[in-house]
């Protein structure tokens, strides 16, 4: 537990600086241009090459061997570009567009090869409360770029140092430090080979059961069941197969005495352990004493034979089926039970004597596997992606997360002009009115972390209502209403608690609409993919969109269209948007017992 909160920190502090360089120069990069003779277009463009950066780098990020290896790699491209961006400055004219977008490229990049092995890490470290784990990573994101705008703007104004190089330097000593902890500390459960442990384990053991010879028992004998205990390392099913296999090798009177040593051997297994039981219900196998005398007997003897062996068989698939169902997070449930003659019969016993504490009228348990995830469960291939897409949700989601991001990006740079030309703001006063909705995105993550009361859906749907009406505030003097700055305070305060819920739970709604196909740990890495590509995709085309129409048509139109368009998204993304909820299917004594015969001549 305790390695699991260092990663975590570790996933924390990689979240709080992926973007920080870009977030600390937002206040002042358009001023700087706009001092060089650039025009709000070409400011635009300069701003579309950081998401560029972060959409051409995705896809190779998936190709890295490790996360570890991922995170290293977008410390050094960030630390490198960020001191060029700082150096930047110095230069005038073409070479500062060039320089600018180049940087602005290899920072995008960096973020990407920060953000998404970090969330797609916490399927591997957590494997409950996966959604919790995320706000948190956005609370690290909101506190990163707090920090990172006040904190270096309080410093260069004691040390009386330049506002748009003193981020970018001592960001840069940030990430080599991150750097060097992360190289250190930070490592994930890998398979070098690409296949994990687990996975051969399986192969093997099914391989085994297939090739086991028929059970051939002349004496009647009654094989004691079980309980069955799905763990880590699946230790009990192979114990099974083996108790299976001894068995076969014995002789007809000890067959009995092995099958209540092993029993006895699993209850004192099962008392060391604190885990969920999965309690399942073992064929009892009444076999026929073989008689010399009668040849019906005879034939009679080795059809139970080999009922019992289709049987037990069965029976071991069946715990294979509700393993991989779980480990793939999809419903589980228990197929009817093989078809018994009347010389079988269904029995099950207890191994604890807490059981009375159970629910005495179920027969299946709840089971929460705690199987070990290894980085080999989430690689992706391009046949996940084209799956995916397939899917509506899924793809209103997507577009409605890209046309946000677009909306977002798009006006944002363009709104500290707006305050310094209209408002009389300083740049430092604009550095502070930026931090408002950052510091209500770090309350309204903290909301979704700790929350219990709203369904995740519900959540969402609120914060893009709000989100769309926050931009009405932005354009007073457009609505008849006096130009006071304290419209655009209050629009700033309310925007940010609309974004930390939406960027919070939009990782879980991707992962939700393809948690079936893919499994769990692939389903958190699309969604982090997903994630960065549509955010940053909005960014390419955000401001150069934006910056086009402010020109036309001013600052105040431009946002108020919006506001229309974010409350037009969020119509159909209520139209289209399906939730989907996973159950499980849990059979009682009496249902169980209603599907298989009872032995009436026993």
């Amino acid at each position: 537990m305790q390695l699991q909160i260092t990663l975590l920190i570790i996933l924390f502090d990689l979240v709080a600086i992926s973007d920080s360089v870009y977030t600390a120069l937002l206040p002042y990069f358009s001023p700087v241009a706009t001092d060089k003779g650039f025009s709000e277009t070409e400011i635009g463009i300069m701003l579309a090459f950081y998401p560029i950066g972060s959409v051409l780098a995705t896809p190779f990020v998936s190709l890295c061997s490790s996360k570890r290896k991922a995170i290293l790699i977008g410390l050094i491209q960030s630390s490198i570009a960020t001191v060029g961006m700082g150096v930047s400055k110095y230069t005038e004219g073409g070479l500062f567009f060039a320089l600018s977008c180049i940087f602005r490229v290899i920072i995008g990049s960096g973020a990407s090869f920060l953000l998404i092995p970090s969330y797609a890490a916490l399927p591997i470290l957590f494997k409950d409360d996966v959604t919790q784990k995320i706000a948190i990573l956005e609370m690290g994101h909101c506190i990163g770029r707090l920090t990172s705008t006040r904190f270096f703007t309080l410093i260069a104004q004691l040390i009386q140092f330049d506002t748009y190089q003193l981020p970018c330097y001592g960001l840069a000593a940030i990430y080599v430090i991150s750097y060097l902890i992360t190289h250190k500390y930070f490592y994930l459960p890998e398979v070098p080979e690409g296949i994990s442990p687990k996975k051969k384990q399986k192969e093997q053991e099914r391989i085994s059961v297939n090739n086991n010879p028929p059970i051939n028992i002349t004496k009647s004998q009654s094989i004691t069941p079980i309980e069955c205990v799905i763990q880590n390392d699946n230790s009990l099913l192979q114990q099974n197969e083996e108790l299976n296999q001894s068995q076969q090798q014995l002789q007809p009177g000890d067959v009995l005495n092995q099958s209540v040593q092993n029993a006895e051997k699993v209850e004192g297994q099962l008392q060391r352990h604190d885990t969920t039981i999965q309690t399942l219900e073992v064929p009892q196998l009444n076999v026929m004493r073989k008689s010399s005398s009668s040849g019906g007997e005879e034939k009679s003897a080795e059809g139970d034979s080999l009922n019992g062996k289709k049987a037990i068989v069965k029976w071991q698939t069946q715990i294979r089926q509700i393993i991989k169902q779980k480990r793939e997070a999809k419903q589980i449930s228990i197929h009817n039970s093989p078809k018994m003659n009347h010389s079988q019969q269904i029995n099950h016993i207890s191994l604890f004597e807490s059981g009375a504490k159970m629910n005495n009228s179920t027969q299946l348990e709840v089971l929460q596997e705690q199987a070990e995830v290894t980085e080999d469960d989430s690689k992706l291939e391009t046949k996940d992606y084209i799956d995916i897409f397939k899917n509506k949700s899924l793809q209103v989601t997507f577009i409605f997360f890209f046309w946000l991001s677009a909306l977002e990006n798009g006006l944002r740079p363009f709104l500290a002009n707006e305050l310094g030309n209209y408002y009389g703001l300083s740049e430092y006063n604009i550095s502070y009115l930026f931090m408002i909705p950052i510091f209500t995105y770090l309350l309204s993550a903290i909301l979704v972390a700790r929350q219990t009361y709203f369904q995740e859906q519900t959540l969402f749907k609120i914060g893009m209502w709000i989100l769309g009406i926050s931009f009405f505030f932005y354009c007073p003097t457009v609505l008849k209403l006096p130009q006071s700055i304290f419209f655009i305070l209050f629009g700033e305060f309310i925007r940010g608690i609309s974004l930390g819920i939406g960027c919070a739970l939009f990782i879980p709604n991707i992962s939700d609409s393809c948690i079936d196909k893919v499994g769990i740990c692939k389903a958190n890495l699309i969604g982090a993919n997903l994630y960065q590509f549509g955010w940053s995709l909005g960014d390419i085309f955000g401001p150069i969109i934006c910056g086009a129409f402010v020109e036309k048509i001013g600052y105040e139109i431009t946002t108020l269209c919006s506001g229309f368009v974010i409350l037009v998204f969020t119509i159909i993304y209520l139209i289209f948007r399906k939730n989907k909820l996973h159950t499980v299917q849990v059979s009682t004594t009496e249902n169980f017992n209603n599907k298989v015969p009872s032995n009436n001549n026993a």
